[in-house]
């Protein structure tokens, strides 16, 4: 009777590779080396170990479901994280970060894009200079051009280098500067702004992203 103790403590040791913050391809780890040990300890039974190694190995990168268990991270949101993320231009994420990386990418492209809304507003001559309409878009101005910019970087950055607190610290600083932009006209939410549309989308594109990098931390 082969000793089966090694195979068991590879396997519960390499668990953690099936931990959906690392790439795919790293998930399975834990089965190349259970296919060592079935060589090992059970050499009269090799071509069944290299009929399951083969099994574990060939995982089909299917990036739609994919993009529905990186969604599901993100409950509250689901149905519009898939539509966001299946939306976004060559989207064919192989896990978790991938979803929110693009999820990332969309709350840069509309910080962009309501970046020339604010400068449109403010070259077509109808916001009066000193009015509190015209200082809140300028406040708005620099909040999206942060977020466009540096915010990007830095929730970029630091997801592949795998520390989600930093970009959940970061996601939750941009929620903060788009209440703040949506406030700042008439001192309280709730009455339409110039930028409520832009502000409201802003605030669901980043609180997918957010929730799904803070289901890493949980799994942690």
């Amino acid at each position: 009777m082969p000793n089966l103790k090694p195979i068991n403590d590879v396997v519960y040791k390499w668990t953690p590779c099936k931990n959906s913050f690392i790439p795919t391809i790293l998930k399975t780890c834990y089965c190349t080396f259970l296919f060592i040990l079935l060589l090992k300890n059970m050499r009269m039974l090799k071509p069944l170990a290299l009929f399951i190694f083969i099994l574990c190995t060939i995982q089909p990168n299917n990036a739609e479901d994919v993009i529905v268990e990186g969604c599901h991270k993100a409950p509250k949101y689901f149905s519009k994280c898939v539509k966001y993320v299946k939306s976004y231009p060559n989207a064919s994420p192989i896990n978790d970060i991938g979803v929110v990386i693009i999820m990332v990418n969309i709350m840069r492209d509309k910080a962009m894009t309501t970046s020339t809304k604010i400068n449109q507003l403010l070259a077509g001559g109808k916001v009066r200079i000193g009015t509190r309409e015209y200082d809140a878009l300028h406040q708005c101005a620099d909040s999206y051009k942060q977020i466009a910019t540096s915010d990007y970087r830095r929730i970029r950055a630091n997801l592949p280098r795998g520390d989600p607190k930093v970009s959940l610290g970061i996601a939750n600083g941009v929620l903060w500067k788009v209440g703040k932009c949506e406030v700042s006209f008439n001192g309280k939410s709730g009455d339409a702004t110039p930028l409520t549309h832009e502000n409201d989308e802003m605030t669901l594109v980043v609180s997918i992203a957010a929730d799904i990098v803070d289901s890493f931390i949980s799994a942690n």
